[in-house]
């Protein structure tokens, strides 16, 4: 797996403030997202932002829900919440045919340790909570960009 650049994203010139920065820029090219989160309000959250930014999403909120539906939807992206159905759930998404090669990436609170699970898990790129919405659109952008960063670790 390949490491995920963890700063901001550049500005771009004449970039308004509601566009400002890559990460913030519509997609051109709606991508579908799974995203993996038991609690409701989070979820929330993260579906409103993810599709303002012009992603279908799909959620679930437990680990198997999230296997079955990334078995059904085949995302092109996948967003795990890593304490509360992380690693095992990643180890399995890794483990099942279509999924295998999906970009994960895990959210986490706990950023020292979880920066090891994660990378045993198989996830692409972590990002510890609470975040900047620009970070983890701009991390979404990378993995939907350059899906074979696979091969380096987070």
């Amino acid at each position: 797996m390949r490491t995920v650049p963890t700063t901001s994203p550049p500005d771009r010139p004449g970039a308004t403030p509601h566009s400002r920065g890559a990460a913030c820029a519509p997609y051109t090219d709606a991508r579908s997202i799974l995203l993996g989160e038991p609690h409701p309000d989070l979820r929330a959250i993260f579906t409103r932002l993810l599709r303002r930014a012009g992603h279908h999403v799909d959620d679930a909120c437990d680990a198997a829900a999230i296997i079955d539906t990334a078995r059904r939807m085949q995302p092109d992206l996948i967003i795990i919440n890593l304490q509360e159905l992380g690693a095992p759930t990643c180890r399995a998404l890794r483990a099942t045919f279509g999924t295998d090669t999906t970009p994960v990436i895990l959210l986490s609170t706990t950023l020292r340790l979880d920066a090891r699970t994660a990378a045993k898990a198989g996830a692409n790129t972590y990002l510890e909570l609470p975040a900047h919405t620009q970070t983890l659109l701009y991390r979404v952008r990378i993995l939907l960009e350059k899906p074979d960063w696979s091969d380096l670790p987070p």
